[in-house]
């Protein structure tokens, strides 16, 4: 018999248990997170269950039904994944990864209706042709593979149980609970109707939720004659009115802080908590648990160089596996036991695909995506939690209100969460028609009559108030259909904001210039007030980050790794291993005078592995070709005039009839357009460039100057002075963006004059004014809140 339970709240379901003597009720949760709390509040009832997951009530099942090999033949979705890829493959199909995935999950999603090529033919014809080609062919052949998925894993065990053919010792009138499941699938369905023949089910359900449902629903999908409906709730009251406190959008955090959140229980009006939110919130004075993704960083730093190879060709399997064996090699010697992990199970997995086949000796790029996907699967979940402190308060999340019983409790709704939805079907209107005739659709309507239900429960059970984002409500339709029950009364609660003006138009002051460089004459090109601010007074706001990498950081660690990298290895192909082991090392040495935690490390050292491997691959062609000898950061020193000029060139390379002076940028910001370098806007490489015609370092050579982008070398930029060089140059390094410059000495002398100019007025100048170049020179500047700025055609006049 199958029995639902119409509850208002649910301890009307504990209590039914325990009143109506429910004795050794095995409790079906549909996650381990929901397991747990059913058996905690059990226990707090001096009462105790065995609760499991639907997936371990699966299992157990089918060993208890005593056919090995049923578990024999089971297979969970990474490992169908891999097996289904390699046939795809041997058998010479389309190697798009993207078509493959999609076609794999809505095979899943129908086959959760039916497990009949007949209905999946009929869907399919609402959708692309191709696609449905191959969402049957992944049908036809775990048919054939006699797979059993977790679908067929309810069809099957629904048969059996309806069978005769049962165990002798197989139990019956059992107490089953399917407690808490917002959906249950067509295959669950049938399983349930097919445990009731023998058992007494229990489903315990909202009242409200249950005679609102559709019968597009699962609750409508019960046969009549075996199922009996159960009053088992206990009506209550709710408040008319709900204290409200709101807040300006983007102020939730200062607000907060404003509360006072002893013995509150703090709910974020979302489906679960990250990271971000945590940001928002006192976490201090919060006791939180919030799913940590500590893996995926170091997983996508394991594939990404890999994935670089396979682009071009296949890889023999037993390069890739001693690739990563070494690379846990070096994991052990730095103590780095979360990518050792990553490591050990995406062998695993390659393992495991070549096993499937004697032909699996090499792996190509499809292949490799689907390995790294499924092995994503089988990542880790890890929980942030602060276990020290002495807190006020707790964190909830929307999920857990139903646990939170007379506390004093604030919810929390922000624009920036994914909490109430009312989103549309998944399916064509076609498809919803066709799959609604052969079971149940989730729907996002259904969902929130749960979730109100709920909320309800925690209205009822606690002392709320809400604290919402001002102007929230006004466009967010679900949230006002979950409050709508409720008058809003607005408790005064007004943030105080202090804020001190300040005005910079000029500075009195004088400055004679002993000292140039190219970022010091840029400067006062910028803008008269920042340089003066800079060099002349000694104001620069710059922030020292010590717990995370700043843009500066990573810049030089990228410099240093590109110059010990040639160090070691001046001429030759690009040696992955070398530039891993350099890029540690030196990230290493810039870390110890920091406070990076391990995220940051990693992310950090993701980023420089990946802009410095591009970059050195580049430099390594571009010498091939012309025969460079590179010197990195290389100082040039002159005196002239009493002033001291002095720079450092990021690469400097040489060879016989050429001479390339290059500087590295981590983005193309300062080198957007050829105007910005044809007309002087930017002087760097022009300082440069006539400190070493001075010095006499380029005689008889042609010149080549530019850019290389670290973050995106498709950006790298040249420039020169012999349209035919450049043609060669264009070609030999595919390069989009080459620009011939005319005449070198007639740009010289252009630029000198500049130059002349700039010293002049910095020399004589009594008053320094705020006249920026251009207003992105204000982006980057400190003083750029406080600065009563003009725009001017020419700073330096």
């Amino acid at each position: 018999m199958l029995n639902i339970l119409k509850i208002n709240q649910s301890k009307d379901f504990y209590r039914y248990v325990q009143e109506h003597n429910l004795i050794d009720p095995i409790v079906v949760c549909p996650n381990p997170t929901i397991a747990d709390q059913v058996r905690s509040q059990f226990l707090k009832m001096s009462s105790s269950v065995e609760s499991v997951t639907i997936a371990k009530f699966i299992r157990d099942q089918l060993m208890s039904l005593e056919v090995e090999e049923l578990s024999q033949r089971y297979r969970g979705k990474s490992e169908l994944m891999v097996i289904l890829g390699a046939i795809w493959a041997k058998l010479g199909k389309e190697k798009d990864y993207k078509k493959f995935k999609k076609a794999f999950n809505l095979f899943t999603e129908i086959r959760s209706f039916s497990l009949s090529e007949q209905v999946l033919a009929a869907v399919l014809e609402n959708y692309d042709e191709e696609l449905g080609e191959t969402v049957i062919w992944i049908h036809r052949f775990i048919d054939q593979l006699n797979i059993i998925d977790e679908h067929s894993s309810y069809f099957l065990l629904s048969e059996m149980l309806r069978g005769q053919e049962l165990p002798v010792d197989y139990p019956k009138e059992r107490i089953i609970i399917f407690y808490n499941f917002e959906f249950l699938t067509g295959s669950q369905v049938d399983l349930l109707r097919s445990l009731s023949l023998r058992d007494h089910l229990y489903i315990p359900i909202f009242k409200n939720v249950y005679e609102g449902c559709t019968s597009l629903d699962w609750p409508s999908w019960f046969d009549q004659h075996n199922t009996q409906v159960i009053e088992a709730g206990q009506s209550f009251s709710l408040p008319e009115e709900l204290p409200t406190f709101f807040y300006p959008k983007g102020y939730l955090n200062k607000f907060l802080h404003t509360l006072s959140l002893k013995d509150q229980a703090l709910v974020l009006g979302s489906k679960d908590i990250n990271r971000s939110m945590l940001q928002e919130v006192p976490n201090r004075l919060i006791k939180y648990k919030a799913p940590l993704d500590i893996y995926s960083t170091q997983f996508l730093a394991v594939t990404k160089e890999i994935e670089e190879k396979l682009k071009l060709s296949s890889i023999p399997i037993h390069e890739i596996r001693d690739f990563l064996q070494a690379e846990v090699k070096q994991g052990i010697l730095d103590k780095k036991f979360l990518k050792i992990k990553c490591i050990l199970l995406l062998l695993n997995k390659i393992n495991y695909w070549a096993e499937l086949s004697d032909d699996n000796i090499e792996i190509t790029h499809f292949e490799f995506l689907l390995l790294k996907e499924a092995t994503s699967l089988d990542l880790p979940r890890l929980n942030l939690t602060n276990l020290k402190g002495q807190f006020e308060g707790e964190l909830y999340h929307l999920g857990q209100i139903e646990n939170i019983n007379h506390q004093q409790s604030l919810m929390v709704f922000s624009s920036h969460y994914q909490g109430v939805s009312m989103g549309g079907s998944r399916y064509t209107e076609n498809v919803e028609q066709y799959l609604g005739a052969i079971g149940p659709l989730r729907r996002s309507e259904f969902d929130l009559e749960i979730l109100k239900a709920k909320f309800h429960e925690y209205i009822h059970t606690n002392t709320v108030s809400l604290v919402l984002e001002e102007g929230l409500l006004e466009h967010d339709l679900a949230l006002n259909n979950m409050l709508e029950s409720f008058h809003l009364k607005n408790v005064p609660h007004a943030l105080t904001f202090s804020k001190t003006q300040y005005q910079f138009s000029s500075w009195q002051g004088e400055y004679q210039l002993k000292r140039l460089s190219a970022s010091k004459l840029q400067k006062f090109l910028d803008c008269q007030l920042k340089f003066y601010l800079q060099y002349g007074q000694r104001i620069n706001p710059l922030i020292e980050y010590q717990t995370e990498t700043s843009p500066i950081d990573m810049g030089v660690i990228e410099h240093e790794v590109i110059e010990v990298y040639f160090s070691h290895l001046p001429q030759g192909e690009f040696d992955a291993e070398l530039h891993q082991k350099v890029c540690i090392e030196v990230f290493q040495k810039h870390a110890q005078q920091k406070s990076y935690d391990q995220l940051e490390t990693e992310v950090g050292l993701l980023e420089v592995r990946t802009y410095t491997a591009q970059v050195i691959k580049f430099l390594i062609a571009l010498q091939s070709h012309y025969g460079l000898t590179y010197q990195f950061e290389k100082s040039i020193q002159l005196e002239k005039e009493g002033i001291q000029y002095e720079g450092m060139i990021d690469c400097f390379a040489e060879a016989d009839t050429k001479v390339f002076i290059l500087d590295f940028k981590r983005s193309n910001a300062s080198f957007r357009t050829f105007k910005m370098i044809e007309e002087f806007e930017q002087i760097q490489l022009w300082f440069y460039l006539s400190r070493i015609q001075e010095l006499g370092l380029a005689s008889n050579k042609e010149i080549v100057i530019g850019y290389i982008d670290l973050s995106n070398i498709e950006n790298t930029t040249f420039f020169g002075f012999d349209e035919d060089s450049l043609k060669d140059l264009k070609q030999a390094m595919s390069l989009s963006k080459v620009k011939y410059l005319g005449e070198l000495d007639e740009k010289l002398k252009h630029y000198a004059d500049i130059e002349h100019k700039a010293i002049q007025s910095i020399n004589s100048l009594k008053e320094f004014v705020a006249m920026p170049s251009d207003i992105k020179v204000c982006h980057f500047c400190g003083i750029n809140k406080i600065c009563a700025r003009e725009e001017a055609s020419d700073a330096s006049s």
